[in-house]
């Protein structure tokens, strides 16, 4: 399932796929359906036989008390075998991260905003990637992928590579930037 916790987001992806109803808004909607409540997110999960949740937004960050409270509702309802990831574009800090993992969440994505990558070293990221694995969390990157961000794009993956657990990177390959992003994955 998909959870969007709230539209509202201190960035500004220009890869944003939000709709003009949901961007900037405090909704909550499970799949496409809006809902108010936690009760109704897990009747849709019910509904799809989900045996995970994606949780999203705007960011979820935003709205942390209650993305918290949706992910130990989902994981009281479905147990620890329903897989729970969260997609932020914060560098979360070691506390924020202990809550999450005391929720229940499995997994962390972090999406850092384009112009950090050749100096994602000088970010909170790499830190929090860090904090998120030591915690038994599964973590990694979602970047997005343009076509003149190909120096910036090589030097980040490159950073990464000699990192002992090292986390996984989804190139978000829009079908404009596709060329770019194979050229980056068969070399």
């Amino acid at each position: 399932m998909v959870l969007l916790v709230t539209g509202r987001c201190h960035s500004s992806c220009f890869y944003c796929p939000l709709s003009e109803g949901k961007r900037g808004h405090d909704v909550i909607y499970a799949n496409e359906r809006p809902v108010d409540t936690i009760e109704e997110a897990i009747e849709e999960a019910h509904l799809i036989d989900a045996e995970g949740t994606g949780v999203t937004g705007g960011d979820p960050v935003d709205a942390m008390d209650r993305t918290v409270s949706m992910v130990k509702a989902l994981k009281a309802e479905f147990g620890e075998a329903h897989h729970i990831h969260l997609y932020t574009s914060f560098p979360l800090s070691g506390d924020q991260l202990l809550v999450l993992s005391g929720a229940g969440l499995d997994e962390v994505r972090f999406h850092p905003p384009a112009d950090t990558l050749a100096n994602i070293d000088a970010t909170g990221y790499p830190r929090s990637v860090a904090i998120a694995a030591e915690m038994g969390m599964a973590v990694g990157y979602g970047v997005a992928v343009r076509p003149d961000m190909e120096e910036d794009l090589r030097g980040f993956l490159g950073s990464l590579v000699d990192d002992e657990g090292a986390p996984f990177v989804n190139l978000i390959d829009l079908d404009l930037f596709s060329t770019l992003a194979e050229y980056v994955i068969d070399n």
